[in-house]
């Protein structure tokens, strides 16, 4: 048995090639890690200090050592059910094998996640003030806290430029936000890229609400290696207006042609909740026959009021039953049933509450938008 033997089911490139900030600059090693640098942030420490402090490090020696950190558990949880994790998506990426494990181990940063602030123009159902800023303007009517980020990291150049020292290795920078289209201080960090001859090295990815598509972004983008856009858009239609009010149908649909039209590869990712997941399959035919491009799923965890686990039995049947019928891949339907049975479930009526209060101060009703729950309103006890 090699030494790679020992540690392939355990060892993640990311904590030893990645950064995953937050929107008020924490740190994490990947976006789906618990591990956050403890008493860090990029308000206020550099890139190297955050990436050598003692928890990062305590991840990494128990890679190396063929041990499974707690931090990490929300991958080696899905593996363990036989569905496909993170940590073996970005190994396969990588190309991790027992070649190449060892150039990964001496930490070169190669992939940075950018969380640019919590600037946005949408206050979407699944979302809350830390990452839209539009959403302070509801967090009343559901008891929770205003955020406002007073240290706004992202809009200073020395973190770009703490990003452009370490240039020489990293092949690709995510951003994400609130709505990162929308800050244009990161233009800074995109021009200094081309003016010191790394934009032909890196991959570009960006996660937006589809929205907003500036024209200088556009021309921005086009000098890079590669450019991946995520789009979050978890409905169609009137229905997508409720769910990420108050976004348009017709402008994300128009973005997406103006993406196809600039030979800009894009996916399609929407986030699997109470409010989308009995319209699963009919978001998945208009992807598939208007852009041929097959969806992926995420799925809100948080809050726990809007996890699909909160449907009852009958209806979770109801939904795959439905889901058969049309014709959604099986892939998608195990991936459904296995977060029905993993989320949390708090009760529905905890969930009708909380759309009911926002419908009123938004002038808007569930009933109208989304027809399936005029039926299972009535199941809820």
């Amino acid at each position: 048995m090699t030494d790679f033997d020992k540690i392939e089911n355990v060892f993640c490139v990311l904590p030893f090639t990645h950064l995953a900030t937050h929107p008020d600059g924490g740190v994490t090693t990947c976006c789906e890690s618990k591990c956050y640098a403890p008493d860090l942030n990029l308000n206020t420490d550099s890139v190297d200090k955050i990436r050598n402090n003692s928890l990062f490090e305590e991840v990494r020696q128990y890679m190396k050592s063929g041990k499974k950190h707690s931090s990490c558990n929300f991958c080696y949880k899905r593996e363990e059910q036989g569905l496909r994790s993170k940590r073996q998506i970005e190994n396969e990426k990588y190309d991790l094998n027992a070649n190449s494990y060892k150039n990964f181990i001496t930490n070169p940063l190669i992939s940075v996640e950018l969380r640019l602030g919590n600037t946005c123009n949408a206050k979407c159902l699944i979302c809350h003030p830390h990452s839209s800023s539009k959403w302070n303007e509801d967090a009343d009517v559901l008891g929770v806290d205003k955020v406002i980020l007073n240290r706004e990291w992202y809009k200073n150049s020395k973190v770009y430029d703490s990003i452009i020292e370490h240039s020489d290795n990293i092949t690709h920078l995510w951003f994400n936000g609130g709505e990162p289209t929308l800050i244009k201080e990161h233009y800074y960090l995109l021009e200094r890229l081309i003016e010191v001859g790394r934009n032909s090295y890196i991959e570009l990815e960006y996660h937006t609400n589809g929205t907003n598509l500036p024209e200088k972004l556009l021309l921005l983008w086009k000098q890079f290696k590669f450019v991946k856009v995520t789009l979050s858009i978890d409905d169609t239609h009137d229905r997508l207006y409720y769910s990420r009010f108050p976004t348009s149908h017709d402008t994300v649909y128009n973005n997406i042609k103006t993406l196809e039209k600039n030979e800009i590869h894009f996916d399609i990712i929407p986030s699997i909740s109470l409010y989308n997941v009995y319209n699963l399959d009919y978001v998945y035919h208009f992807f598939k026959n208007e852009f041929n491009k097959e969806i992926q799923l995420n799925f809100v965890r948080y809050p726990q009021t809007l996890t699909i686990g909160n449907l009852t039995d009958e209806m979770k049947e109801e939904v795959i039953t439905k889901f058969t019928l049309n014709n959604l891949p099986e892939k998608f339907i195990k991936e459904i049933q296995y977060n029905f049975d993993v989320l949390p479930n708090v009760g529905l009526k905890k969930f009708l509450e909380y759309s009911k209060k926002l419908d009123i101060h938004r002038n808007l009703s569930i009933l109208e938008y989304l027809p399936e729950w005029k039926i299972w309103n009535e199941k809820v006890v």
